[in-house]
């Protein structure tokens, strides 16, 4: 797969900027590659620079990195890491983690858990949604963001159901009738025990590069490299022990602790090389009650603190103890047609800030505000896809200046299973003290694997110049034919899937031939480790089903229903090998299925009921079998071409074979009577 992002801008009296980001994704030897160049020009070639190229490979129990990666330890010098890391896992499976954050070798030293904690940060006021899915109906937990700009969903199963691929919804001011932005729910990874007996080892090797401009590959220059162990001595005690080379010789050690059922944990790292770097980490994890962190590096010490005084209100704080502080209170109230969300701020470095986010109904208000600006907006929401807004805002830093924007919002409904729509736009008009103009914005997916996104500004708070940007993300898939791609290159990093092709092989021969048409009518077919696939957790593009899964084998069912009667599946269990970096194909030739009916019947010619008829095949010596009715008729279902031996009660009938060929009707009658 193959992405290039490309971003045009510019004023009316200035230049146009043009820039980018060209990404790829595929598989190599089971394992994923993964490229990135940034290109400050698009146009001009000598401005590019290979930002990253790695290849992954990760199973259970080993994790190998060899190119671009982060170090899995706190590098004091310069530059980024090129080399290789192999992670060895003694007696437990690593915490699932996806895109780029599974690239990274640190966030895979952590066990596989039941539960875990997703986190994420937002704007004060913002209402946080976790969903399995886009389309899934079920909220799983919701939360308004409130000082602290962060927002924490605890007890989250995490295990490795087929298709749960958790989203966040943020609605911003907590307008549920607004378009939401979508974000990959991302798990919190602390550094905590593992099981007694367990351990992990890691070693790295690799040099530091150095990236000048207008140099697509830089300078290799400075060789780092790193061992260290982690072993579970007790249920609440980790230590690890190890050795890095960055610049000089330094060794490290770690120690986590956690007491069993207890909200505290302490984890304590420390370098020791000419002088001895120590930073401890106290985490009382308390939410929704009392939620406080403490680290200190001998130098500084910061702090962070959530306390929830009444169910309206909530006290926040963070900063250094002896340096610059925030102090916030917090207010929220909510009913079935109204919420209110109040936060105010006493920054001791920077001040007073405030804001205020109300709803009555579909009417809404936001409001935020410091010593520098200030910004207003009161939108009233027709339906979910369109509203009429008006957003005030003021300047009062080197000179005092205001801008009113009255604007028509529309967006479309979401058209894909990960939240794209097909148009949304802004159009309005402003006055302000810089002037008058036009504003307005437009996005859509109209091109199959294009994303187009414009905005124009006839003016703006500051300005009176004109500027305008445009947007421009194309996504190609190049597996089996050339195909749009879903703008999720980064998951493919470390995530595979099925690209199913069910299709009708009129011929029997087990292969797609031009004339034969895919079976793309329904998807509900599929059965994944036992798990019946839901329509929600595939994606129907053109003539294949894409779904999603992380790497290992599975097994495959499938379920005859799921097809027309008339064409059924050649073999119906599969075992499949899902790898990083792209789809496995799974082919489904649909033979032609043929049924026989009749009534079974004695010598005597009275219908037999509870008769048991079969169709033999004398080559494989399988059976359908069929038991009659009390009137005595059978059917004898899912037939493929070939010569059948028919039999009552085990006993030959009349006739006792019957031929089944390609022109045959598919649906055929026959009654059989016992000689």
């Amino acid at each position: 797969m193959v992405e290039q992002r490309g971003n045009l801008s510019g004023t009316n009296t200035s230049d146009f900027q043009n820039q980018g980001t060209l990404s790829a994704v595929g598989t190599i030897f089971d394992s994923s590659w993964f490229l990135r160049v940034n290109q400050s020009e698009i146009t001009d070639r000598k401005t590019w620079q290979l930002s990253e190229l790695q290849i992954l490979k990760q199973t259970d129990y080993r994790d190998y990195y060899l190119g671009s990666q982060p170090t899995f330890w706190r590098s004091q010098s310069r530059g980024d890491f090129w080399g290789f890391t192999t992670i060895q896992r003694q007696g437990f499976s690593p915490f699932p983690t996806y895109g780029s954050g599974g690239a990274n070798p640190s966030q895979r030293l952590q066990p596989e858990r039941v539960n875990g904690t997703v986190t994420g940060r937002a704007e004060p006021g913002t209402l946080a949604r976790l969903v399995n899915n886009i389309y899934s109906t079920e909220v799983i937990a919701e939360q308004l963001v409130g000082g602290s700009r962060t927002y924490r969903f605890d007890n989250i199963p995490v295990g490795r159901q087929i298709g749960t691929n958790y989203k966040v919804l943020l609605y911003p001011g907590g307008v549920l009738t607004a378009q939401p932005q979508i974000q990959d729910a991302r798990f919190n990874l602390l550094p905590e025990q593992l099981s007694v007996g367990t351990s992990t080892l890691i070693v790295s090797g690799g040099w530091k590069r150095r990236l000048n401009n207008n140099e697509f590959l830089g300078d290799f220059t400075q060789f780092n490299g790193g061992i260290s162990q982690r072993w579970g001595l007790t249920k609440d005690l980790t230590v690890g022990l190890g050795s890095v080379y960055d610049s000089s010789f330094q060794g490290l050690t770690e120690l986590f602790y956690q007491p069993q059922r207890s909200p505290l944990r302490v984890t304590v790292s420390s370098a020791i090389a000419d002088k001895i770097k120590i930073n401890t980490n106290v985490i009382w994890n308390g939410y929704p009650n009392l939620y406080a962190t403490l680290s200190n590096d001998l130098k500084s010490t910061i702090y962070t603190l959530d306390y929830k005084i009444s169910e309206q209100f909530r006290f926040y704080s963070s900063g250094s103890l002896d340096k610059d502080k925030n102090f916030g209170l917090g207010y929220s109230s909510s009913s079935l047609n109204s919420s209110t969300y109040a936060l105010v701020n006493v920054d001791t470095n920077t001040g007073l800030s405030w804001s205020l986010d109300q709803r009555l109904g579909k009417l809404y208000l936001n409001h935020r505000g410091n010593y520098i600006s200030t910004s207003s907006q009161l939108s009233y929401l027709f339906n979910p896809y369109q509203s009429l807004n008006f957003n005030y805002e003021t300047l009062n830093y080197s000179q005092n200046s205001n801008l009113l924007t009255a604007y028509w919002r529309y967006t479309s409904p979401s058209i894909t299973r990960y939240g794209e729509n097909l148009l949304q736009g802004e159009l309005g008009y402003r006055i302000g003290s810089s002037g008058t103009g036009i504003y307005g914005t437009l996005g859509t997916t109209i091109l199959p694997g294009i994303l187009l996104q414009a905005r124009y500004e006839g003016i703006s708070l500051n300005s009176d110049q004109s500027s305008f940007s445009i947007q421009l993300v194309s996504s190609l898939g190049f597996q089996q034919g050339l195909i749009p791609g879903d703008r999720q290159i980064e998951r493919f990093r470390t995530e595979g899937g099925l690209l199913v092709k069910p299709f009708l092989d009129r011929n029997s021969n087990g292969k797609q031939d031009n004339h034969e048409e895919v079976y793309n009518d329904n998807s509900e077919f599929l059965i994944v480790n036992n798990e019946v696939v839901k329509p929600s957790q595939i994606d129907i593009q053109g003539d294949r089903m894409i779904m999603r899964l992380p790497p290992r084998t599975y097994r495959v069912d499938l379920e005859p229903a799921g097809f027309p009667p008339d064409f059924q599946p050649a073999i119906n269990t599969f075992a499949v090998k899902v790898v990083e970096g792209s789809y496995t194909p799974l082919l489904i030739p649909l033979q032609p299925s043929y049924t026989l009916a009749g009534i079974a019947t004695d010598v005597e010619g009275n219908p037999i009921a509870g008769a048991k008829v079969e169709a033999i095949d004398p080559n494989s010596k399988s059976s359908v079998i069929s038991i009659t009715n009390s009137a005595g008729v059978f059917y004898l279902e899912q037939l493929r071409k070939g010569t059948y031996q028919l039999k009552v009660n085990g006993k030959s009938v009349e006739p006792n074979t019957i031929t089944i060929k390609a022109d045959s009707n598919t649906l055929q009658e026959l009654n059989l009577k016992l000689p």
